[in-house]
């Protein structure tokens, strides 16, 4: 993955800083009196210990394009390590912690209970457009967004800051008021949004059944495929394709791919063949049958190079699918899956016609 130079070696610096006066603090009480000493110099070991660990999390967000911002910093460590929103009872509407304007929409923390095998609760952020508060619609068009793996729900408004984004281009008119709705998908490394073989999570059907019927009950969504999207990038980019042409085939009016692959990297997946054809985006586009047009958006970064985009695009446009595959400059990476997001979605707005 790559991310911008100075990012990856501000964290190596902070990192070398930080090393450099724990260890000088540590040594200093080692050497004060000897009642408090050991106490001391304990404390300040445990605390350079954190300290690098912090420093090298940060070269590893700062590479992957995680840390765009402070702001970025703040959401994945509130969705890593703070304390989880409690269930919305059924029927109430998510409403921000901050009332929206005519210029500026909110993010919402949720949590969405799982029903399914293998996958727990799901602690989700929601965008919610400008007027919202201001009652300016009775419902909204809503866009499904996955994160990559490994990753968190906030992703797409940390990393990405596609909320600052979606303001700016809604309050001027470019774009139509629409949720956002980002689920955490329980991704570590190496793995998708999909169904696992025997029991294993099956991550397609909670998004199919449970993250569906919690929007359904909790937001202002319309119901028709046609204003719905399903979205995501590198593994929630395969899911996208897998889920919105496999298990919610017919739900979805466009598709969102950013960063596809052809073949899932969970080893128990690839050793099921019925696992395995399920959650690879060829198979499913063949079995998917005639496609009737459906906009289906694919982004890939220059770093990945079209190889896999181009196959897979064929295969949807062999299926009938009114397919556009684009290639910005850039890495595997969030600062890629921004600029492809907010090329791509309002392209599939436009062709759903979302108003």
């Amino acid at each position: 993955m790559v991310s911008s130079v100075w990012q990856i070696w501000a964290a190596v610096v902070v990192a070398i800083l930080l090393a450099v006066v724990f260890l000088w603090l540590a040594i200093r009480a080692v050497r004060r009196s000897p009642e408090r000493r050991v106490a001391r110099s304990l404390g300040w070991w445990l605390a350079a210990v954190l300290a690098v660990t912090v420093a090298l999390m940060g070269i590893g967000g700062a590479s992957s394009g995680y840390f765009t911002s402070w702001r970025s910093v703040g959401l994945l460590l509130q969705a890593a390590f703070g304390a989880d929103p409690d269930p919305l009872p059924p029927g109430e509407r998510v409403r921000p912690v901050r009332a929206t304007t005519n210029e500026r929409g909110s993010v919402v923390e949720v949590m969405i209970p799982s029903t399914s095998p293998g996958v727990p609760d799901a602690d989700s952020f929601v965008y919610l457009p400008p007027g919202y508060s201001q009652g300016a619609q009775e419902d909204y068009p809503i866009a499904y967004l996955m994160h990559g793996s490994p990753g968190y729900a906030s992703d797409w408004f940390g990393a990405a800051d596609l909320d600052g984004a979606l303001d700016d281009l809604i309050s001027t008119g470019a774009l139509p008021a629409m949720i956002v709705l980002a689920p955490d998908m329980d991704l570590g490394r190496a793995s998708e949004p999909v169904n696992y073989p025997g029991e294993g999570p099956q991550r397609a059907t909670f998004f199919t059944q449970d993250v569906r019927s919690w929007a359904a009950d909790h937001l202002p969504v319309r119901a028709a495929a046609d204003q719905q999207v399903i979205g995501g990038m590198s593994a929630g980019g395969l899911g996208a394709l897998t889920i919105g042409l496999g298990e919610g085939l017919g739900e979805f009016g466009g598709i969102l791919s950013i960063m596809p692959y052809l073949t899932p990297e969970a080893a128990v997946v690839r050793g099921d063949p019925e696992a395995l054809a399920a959650a690879s985006p060829l198979p499913v586009i063949a079995a998917a049958g005639d496609l009737d047009g459906m906009p289906i958006y694919l982004g890939i970064p220059s770093v990945d190079g079209t190889g896999e985009g181009e196959q897979i695009a064929e295969a949807l446009l062999a299926a009938g699918a009114d397919v556009e595959l684009h290639v910005v400059p850039g890495g595997h990476d969030w600062e890629a899956a921004r600029l492809l997001a907010l090329d791509g979605l309002p392209r599939l707005v436009a062709d759903l016609g979302w108003q």
